[in-house]
């Protein structure tokens, strides 16, 4: 496992530097450290990486293991970058103390804008070009000119190298290169990944021709501001217009893999993940958890305090699956010290599930602090990510996440129908003599069409994937905070108006999300009455679940909203709700209960 990318400095002649385009991909590739050759700068590292330092030279580095080194003349796509580190792992790799390095290579130079500007390897009778990154050995870094190093290893035989497959490289010499640099960003993104056969432009024209379909609709729009399905993009939409395209096909698999790549990124996720897609909702995707996790003669520990927590007990019930239960009232905070409690009591306890946005009641739960509590007893974290991923602050990492799961059309701004789990490396040994529970939703089924061919091993949702690609891509480009603060800024916006009204929400523990805001019902207004005013204004809000319907209700702030649909929302709402509304409209009235 490679620890530490080395990063050259790109030269100061263009806008483009790879070093910020690989670090937004290189905490998925499972690289915990980067070390940047120049002087310190703003380069935007702060969510792609724990530690960043600044060094003269890779010399100056002074690694103790080997390192991935990408060379700052050179855009490398990341694809590219995940089939070296996969060689590097390999019998033929670095294990082998003959080779200094595996370098990434292209053996069809020609690709290049400028093969004479392309660095040659001797690789026995052949010269190969050499597509910028390299794993190499701590002797080969403490040379102090890399590359000339490894020209001269590649001579002495050793060198083991990895084609690039297909993936796109770049290198920049001058003028005329960094411009061709720069058209490769804008056409085919930080990912350099080639577009289908066929696709044309930027996609401006499908998007107003999808607008231009919506408006001749007869049903009207609305703006939707319950828990998800959430309002889409024009770009989301569009994306579900496309050529047909056969599951069992390589462009299938390409569009999987580079979904894989971008969903772990939202993750947050290292290379001991692997990121699995199911076509189904969310609880498709905790049904698979659970049933493919818990072994026999074991228990799961669940943690509820509210409707989606007991639906984790509910399925695993379902399966007859043992339960220790750590059970609150609906909106009560979860507190570690009970968990730790049933946990070291209980050495039966194999796994724990909870969820992490309990979106009944709008509670944050602690994930975080649970997952150091379950490493610290060895046992699996389940969290369920459904309607935070992309909208909260989550990482599998950090907080010690074992399996994950969240689907696609909450804060992804995705198409519903389809879900995602990531999974640790930690888990697949444990759950190996598990007896499938569920044909169609064993983990370990789909953890093996996917490694093996990159697929699913049932027809997908395949359009739907295309639209969440899509999603994720519009997040992506905005960086992983910029979603988060946008919500947390709308909700406030929300949460103040209701106060303004004389409304409260359900609880003001500090742990509310920023998503979604759970809001007593005016006295003498039932729901059905405030849902059918503000749908009459063009405003869908949600009714809270079970115990809690009728005396509360939602409003969400996730999806593709803007400012002016939040000003109109809460305009119509006061307009409903405000101190006057009920003494001039009768009708708002209820017969009073009994």
């Amino acid at each position: 496992m490679i620890h530490t990318a080395i990063l050259g400095s790109s030269p100061k002649l263009s806008s483009i530097d790879p070093i910020p385009l690989l670090a937004q991909a290189l905490a998925s590739l499972g690289i915990g450290e980067i070390v940047v050759i120049g002087s310190p700068r703003a380069l935007g590292l702060d969510e792609a990486c724990t530690r960043v330092r600044f060094v003269a030279s890779a010399a100056e580095a002074k690694c103790v293991a080997p390192a991935l080194v990408v060379l700052g003349d050179h855009l490398v796509a990341p694809a590219a970058i995940d089939r070296l580190l996969d060689a590097e792992n390999t019998p033929s790799g670095l294990s082998q103390p003959r080779f200094d390095a595996v370098a990434l290579v292209d053996r069809s130079a020609d690709r290049a804008f400028d093969p004479a500007s392309v660095v040659r390897l001797a690789i026995g009778d052949a010269e190969i070009a050499f597509a910028g990154a390299l794993v190499a050995t701590p002797s080969l870094l403490a040379e102090p000119d890399l590359l000339a190093a490894l020209t001269r290893s590649a001579r002495q035989g050793r060198v083991e190298t990895v084609d690039v497959g297909g993936a796109l490289w770049h290198r920049m010499t001058d003028d005329a290169s960094r411009r061709h640099g720069e058209w490769l960003l804008r056409v085919c993104g930080a990912e350099l990944e080639i577009a289908r056969p066929g696709s044309k432009g930027d996609g401006a024209a499908t998007r107003q021709l999808v607008a231009a379909l919506l408006d001749e609709k007869d049903a009207r729009p609305y703006v939707l501001l319950n828990p998800g399905p959430v309002l889409t993009s024009a770009r989301v939409k569009s994306a579900l217009v496309h050529h047909d395209v056969c599951h069992r096909d390589a462009d299938y698999t390409a569009a999987f893999r580079r979904l894989q790549r971008k969903l772990a990124r939202v993750f947050r996720a290292g290379r001991e993940h692997t990121v699995l897609m199911i076509t189904g909702s969310g609880t498709a995707a905790m049904e698979a958890s659970i049933a493919s996790t818990v072994p026999r003669g074991k228990k799961l520990l669940v943690i509820s305090n509210g409707a989606f927590g007991e639906r984790l007990l509910e399925i695993a019930e379902t399966h007859f699956l043992e339960t220790v239960q750590v059970r609150y009232e609906w909106g009560e905070t979860v507190d570690p010290t009970h968990v730790e409690r049933a946990l070291a009591a209980d050495p039966a306890i194999f796994a724990v599930a909870m969820i992490h946005h309990e979106t009944s009641v709008g509670l944050l739960n602690p994930v975080g602090e649970i997952g150091a509590l379950c490493r610290r007893y060895d046992r699996l974290l389940i969290a369920d990510a459904v309607a935070s991923l992309g909208g909260e602050d989550l990482d599998v990492v950090r907080d010690q996440i074992d399996i994950c799961f969240s689907s696609s059309n909450k804060c992804l701004h995705g198409i519903a129908g389809v879900s995602f789990v990531c999974v640790s490396d930690r888990v697949w040994p444990r759950i190996e003599g598990v007896p499938p529970r569920s044909y169609y939703l064993d983990l370990r089924r789909y953890r093996k069409y996917a490694d093996s061919i990159g697929q699913t091993p049932f027809t997908p949702a395949v359009t739907t994937f295309f639209a969440l690609e899509a999603a994720v891509d519009e997040l992506l480009e905005k960086g992983l905070a910029s979603r988060p603060a946008t919500y947390k800024r709308r909700n406030r916006r929300i949460r103040a108006a209701m106060r303004e009204l004389g409304l409260r929400c359900l609880t003001a523990t500090g742990r509310e999300s920023s998503t979604m805001s759970c809001v007593r019902l005016p006295a003498g207004l039932e729901f059905a009455t405030l849902y059918r005013e503000m749908k009459s204004r063009g405003y869908i809000v949600y009714d809270c679940k079970d115990a809690l319907a009728g005396r509360y209700f939602q409003v969400a702030n996730m999806g593709e909203l803007d400012d002016e649909m939040i000003d109109g929302f809460l305009a119509a709402f006061r307009e409903v709700v405000g101190p006057t509304a009920r003494a001039r409209r009768p009708e708002l009235r209820l017969v009073a209960e009994a």
